[in-house]
This record gives structure tokens, C-alpha cells and sequence, in this order.
């Protein structure tokens, strides 16, 4: 049932359960672990039928496995928290505050019988949270989903399957937002900044942390640094395309490294003024971000919407009540409608002006009134920067473009665009890393310019290759070109080191169930997020992404930001320009020419132009070619 959503299977499943409860004798000891599943069953029926009478037997069936289960069983932290989140769900319905006293009890019992850094912790801890959100105790919901989260990164670490953490933090999606909306409602929005930023895009910050600059503990304990670097390079080895060990051997490795792992980073932080070295950063540290332009965070939650505005004076909370997950949902929904183009486009327009309305309503004009960035610029003022940083599906709409498009700008625009120059990020610590990054060496521009027309099994691109010429012919004496036959996984993968600048044009593809496996098509097979974890590099500036759907991770990992336009970034390119989702083909390869026209400088481009180029990209076509309104609005810019 899970995997189907058949309901005949759900209810094949509680018949049978019964059957095995009513054949086990009343002191066997799997009663408990029988009556649990028959609970669990029951109150899956539930949230599918709305069946009330299902949840009220669902609470009695689970207080007789814990009645039945010894306090000193393994099995009794899970057979409370079976009964905790039963009496959560019937307290919500029905509003019951006694309920939700009860639920909270019985979960705060659960939390004290599990180990610490354990799957059943974190779940235990997650519905202790909203327990006590639903009860309205906001300081204990603030101090349980913290629980929760460290609980969650602990079983995240460096060297850990790659297929098991992802399926962990798809689990416990939403987690960092709850818990920043519930530290909000308690009064405390620098905590909330804290929680949102520690338990969101854990697998990035695991990569960020391998590829630290170690210059200053170098200086400090040269003997530490290096043992760091060590383990960092074994922890490389160990991906999936880095061993050819049995997985016997690779498993004993991988808990080896752990150990070492945190036996540096305990001598790592005993040294003065490391005391938070790779650990969670406070508030004063996540303002470093801003130093360039307001960082806008926007966290969507059940229980309070805002955006959380991060500038150099300090912190801004602005409340969206208009947003909620459902109200996003429903954007989705009329971005997915206008994306089939199954009606005119007329109707297409209509739905995307509904969107970009939306947004403009319900977040940017909020936002923007908060901090002050309303008003007409001068024609030749520069537009300030803003970095956006979406949680949740939020991430999958075009806040860069928001507003009305369709509408003469008057005294006050009220288009996004005409107010600021966007850029995203998808975490504050991956634009702290990229700004810190040490420029690449004073030497001339180099390009990689990738293109795959045609490969089998996909659409013809017929643009694709005219595009690259174009490069070409702009930088003549600075391009390697890979294109058709000649671009494969591996030639690029031995290419991509060459070049401060990447460009890409091809077939991109999101794969829904393993993000990792998410890549660019080449000329034999894909070239995946994973395969791209192991590097690292120096002088790299720019990649352009001149393919679909670099810029978006799967539904169920949405703040975990698992797509292509990141795993660049995180070896080293500091800005990527990506598409959100697919863009068509003639359309991209204009956009690209007006990027690279506009990046260029003094006959050579300019990497720290990237987000201003795109801006003044998107902004002519903006002009010349509204009915491309889809496409132009795709692409955005990820980076300082």
C-alpha cells in the first residue's frame, strides 16, 4: 500500500493484522509488536479515508502494545511513540487539548528510551515537536526538533552511503522549517536562523566541509591539518566511483574514518578560537552572507509563514500570512498547467501572470517594503543585489520573477527584476564558502564548451552546436571544445579541471527517486551529480548550465538543493547559471549569446559579472520576446 496506494492492500493489511493479534496468546511475546503494526495500520487508513472510527481504535490498539510491552524492552520506545502519534493525530482533529497533553507525555517517555543519534530518536523527537507545536508550548517544540535535528546530521556523516542519507533526510523533510517557525513563535528568530540553516541542504555542507580552506590551521596545528587533509582525501576514495574494495572492507573503512573523523574534529576544536570549527554557525557569523546585498530566507511552515531578511545591520523578520505548503502546492499546480501547453497562449500566459502575481503579493512586495527596496531607480543607478534562499517546494517557483509583467511600470515598479539584481543560494553557508573562495590565479580565461545534439533516446537539440560556435568565435584563444561523438562522461570529467569557465549545452535530467543520479546527457551515458562529488578544484569561476532542469532537486529533497547547478558549485565553480525547468532550445541558445555578450570585458569575460549578465539577458528578451515569458523566466543565478 505504501509503495501504491491501493486501499484494498491497506485493508488486506488490517484484516490479516487482526488475525495475527487475535492468534497470539495474551502473554506471547510478539502480542506487542503485532498490536503496534495493527495501530500503525490503522491510522495509515485513517489519513487516507478520514475514518475516524479508525484513529479511535488505532489509540486503543496502541495503548495495549505499550501496556503490553516491559519498561526495560528495546521495542517500547517504538510501541510509544506508535501510541504518541495516534493521540497526536486524534488530539489535532478534534482540538482536544488533553489529547495533546497526553501525546506529548507519552512521546517525552519515548524520547528518554532511545539513543542518542539514533533513526528512532530523531522520529521520536520530530513528533514530540509537533506535539508540543499542536499543544502551543513553543520552548519545548524549539528544544526537541533541535534534538531532532542534531539527531538527523548525526546519522548523515561523511563516508555514509550516499542512497541511505538521502532516503534519512527525505524522511524528515520540513524539519528545519518547523523548527525555525516554532523558535519564531517562541520569540527567538536568531535561533530560528540557526535551526533553518543547520538542519537544511546537510549532504551540501558535508561536501563544504571537505573542501574547507585549512591555510589558518595550517599555521596554528600543521600536525592537525594535515591529519584533516588525510582524512578528507579517504573520504573521497570512498565514494561509490573512488574503490574497487568488497563491501565488507569498505564498510569497516568507512566506520574506521568516522572515528578518526571525530576524534580530529574534538582536537580540532580544542584549540583556541577553533571552538566552532565546521560546526553550527551562529547568527553573527551566517550576517557574513550579507555583506553584499540582503539574503533573503523564506520559510514556509504549518505553523507561521516568513521571511527571514539578513542584511548588514542585522536580522528582519517579515510575517507572509498569505503562505502556506498548501497555497504553494497550489502554485505548483498552475506552473505545472502552464508548462504542458495544452492550451493557447493566451490561457498559458494568464497562468503564469497569476503565479508571478502571487508571488509578488504574498513575498516580494512584503519583502521589499520590509527592507526598503521599493522605488524607481534612476536609468543609470545600478540595481542593488538580493540573494533568495527558498525552503521547501517554494524552491521550485520564479521569486526573481515575480510581480506584473503584463502591467506599464509605473512610479513604483512592481516587478522583482526591475527593483533588484536576483541571485539564489541554496544555503547561507554555500554562499559564505563561495565568497571566500580564493580567486582563480591571474591567468587568461579558459573555457570548456560542451554539446551533445543528438543523443539516442532523447529530443534533437539543433542548437546546441551553433551555440558552442558561438563561444568559439567569441573567445577564440581560450576555448577547448568537446562536442557530439567527443563528448563523453569521461573526456569531460578529465576536461572539467582545465577550465575557470564551463558551459554546457545539452539534455539535463532530474531523476525524481535517486537525486544524485540527477546529470547532464553526454554523448555515452549521463554525467551525474556523483560523479562530480570527487572533485576538486581551484581556479574554477563559472559553469553555465545551458540545459533543462539544472536548477531543481527532487519534490522530496527540496531543501537538500541535490541538482546539478550545486554539485558544480560545491567543487569550486563560485557562480553557476542553471535552469529551473525546461527551457527550449532556440530560446536557450539566444539567452546564452546576450549572457556572454554582456559578461564579456575588454575582449575576455568576466566571471564576476555572471549574475548582472544574466539580469541584462533575461531583461532584453524580457522586452524583445514577452510571449517567451516561460523560458526567459527559467534560468537563474546561483553564487556570490
Amino acid at each position: 500500500y505504501e509503495r501504491t496506494g491501493n486501499v484494498a492492500d491497506l485493508d488486506t493489511a488490517i484484516d490479516v493484522a487482526r488475525q495475527a493479534v487475535h492468534a497470539t496468546p495474551i502473554d506471547h511475546p510478539n502480542l506487542p509488536r503485532h498490536l503496534s503494526n495493527l495501530g500503525i495500520a490503522l491510522r495509515a487508513r485513517y489519513e487516507r479515508t478520514g475514518n475516524v472510527a479508525d484513529l479511535d481504535t488505532a489509540i486503543d490498539v496502541a495503548r495495549q502494545a505499550v501496556h503490553a510491552t516491559p519498561v526495560d524492552h528495546p521495542d517500547r520506545s517504538g510501541a510509544l511513540l506508535n501510541l504518541g502519534g495516534t493521540l497526536l493525530a486524534n488530539g489535532e482533529l478534534r482540538g482536544d487539548q488533553e489529547l495533546l497533553n497526553e501525546a506529548v507525555s507519552v512521546l517525552r517517555a519515548a524520547s528518554n528510551t532511545t539513543a542518542v543519534g539514533s533513526p528512532m530518536r530523531a522520529l521520536v523527537t520530530t513528533h514530540l515537536g509537533r506535539a508540543a507545536a499542536a499543544a502551543g508550548d513553543w520552548p519545548l517544540a524549539v528544544e526537541v526538533f533541535d534534538i531532532a535535528i542534531h539527531a538527523v546530521d548525526q546519522m548523515v556523516w561523511h563516508g555514509a552511503d550516499r542512497d541511505d542519507s538521502e532516503f534519512h533526510l527525505a524522511r524528515f523533510s520540513g524539519l528545519a522549517s518547523d523548527a525555525a517557525a516554532c523558535a519564531l513563535n517562541a520569540g527567538d528568530p536568531s535561533r530560528a536562523i540557526e535551526l533553518w540553516e543547520h538542519g537544511r541542504g546537510v549532504l551540501l555542507t558535508r561536501s563544504l566541509d571537505l573542501s574547507t580552506d585549512l591555510t589558518e590551521l595550517a599555521e596554528r596545528a600543521p600536525h592537525l591539518a594535515a591529519r584533516f587533509a588525510a582524512l578528507r582525501d579517504r573520504f573521497n576514495h570512498l565514494t561509490p566511483h573512488g574503490h574497487d574494495d568488497p563491501p565488507s572492507s569498505l564498510e569497516w573503512s568507512k566506520r574506521v574514518a568516522r572515528r578518526e573523523w571525530d576524534e580530529v574534529m574534538e582536537e580540532i576544536r580544542s584549540l583556541p578560537g577553533f571552538e566552532g570549527f565546521l560546526g553550527r554557525m551562529a547568527t553573527t557569523d551566517l550576517l557574513d552572507a550579507a555583506t553584499a546585498g540582503p539574503v533573503v530566507l523564506l520559510n514556509v511552515s504549518r505553523y507561521r509563514s516568513d521571511a527571514l531578511v539578513l542584511t548588514r545591520s542585522g536580522v528582519s523578520v517579515i510575517r507572509l500570512p498569505r503562505v502556506n505548503p498548501k497555497e504553494i502546492e497550489l502554485r505548483l499546480v498552475t506552473l505545472k498547467a502552464a508548462m504542458t501547453r495544452e492550451g493557447s497562449p493566451h490561457q498559458e500566459n494568464r497562468l503564469l501572470g497569476d503565479i508571478l502575481g502571487w508571488l509578488w503579493e504574498a513575498i516580494a512586495k512584503p519583502v521589499f517594503d520590509g527592507i526598503g527596496l521599493t522605488g524607481r531607480h534612476a536609468p543609470d543607478d545600478d540595481l542593488p543585489r538580493l540573494w533568495w534562499c527558498p525552503s521547501g517546494m517554494l524552491s521550485f517557483l520564479p521569486l526573481h520573477m515575480a510581480g506584473y509583467h503584463d502591467t506599464p511600470a509605473g512610479d513604483v515598479p512592481e516587478t522583482v527584476p526591475d527593483l533588484v539584481i536576483s541571485s539564489y543560494t541554496p544555503t547561507i553557508r554555500a554562499l559564505i564558502h563561495a565568497r571566500r573562495q580564493r580567486e582563480a590565479k591571474a591567468c587568461a580565461p579558459h573555457v570548456l564548451a560542451v554539446a551533445t545534439s543528438y543523443v539516442p533516446g532523447t529530443p534533437y537539440l539543433p542548437a546546441a552546436g551553433p551555440e558552442v560556435a558561438e563561444l568559439r568565435d567569441m573567445f577564440p584563444t581560450s576555448v577547448e571544445v568537446l562536442v557530439e561523438a567527443a563528448a563523453t562522461r569521461d573526456a569531460v570529467l578529465a576536461a572539467i579541471p582545465r577550465g575557470t569557465i564551463a558551459h554546457f549545452a545539452c539534455h539535463g535530467v532530474t531523476d525524481p527517486v535517486s537525486p544524485s543520479s540527477s546529470g547532464l546527457v553526454l554523448a555515452d551515458q549521463r554525467l551525474t551529480v556523483l560523479d562530480l562529488a570527487g572533485i576538486r578544484l581551484d581556479n574554477a569561476e563559472l559553469v553555465y548550465l545551458s540545459a533543462c532542469s539544472t536548477g531543481t532537486s527532487a519534490p522530496t529533497l527540496a531543501d537538500e538543493a541535490i541538482h546539478v547547478a550545486t554539485a558544480f558549485q560545491v567543487i569550486g565553480f563560485r557562480h553557476v547559471t542553471a535552469a529551473l525547468w525546461p527551457v527550449a532550445d532556440n530560446v536557450a541558445r539566444r539567452v546564452a549569446h546576450l549572457f556572454y555578450k554582456h559578461l564579456e570585458y575588454d575582449g575576455r569575460p568576466n566571471p564576476e559579472h555572471s549574475a548582472l549578465a544574466l539580469h541584462a539577458a533575461t531583461e532584453a528578451l524580457r522586452i524583445q520576446k514577452p510571449e517567451w515569458r516561460m523560458w526567459w523566466m527559467a534560468m537563474i543565478h546561483i553564487g556570490p
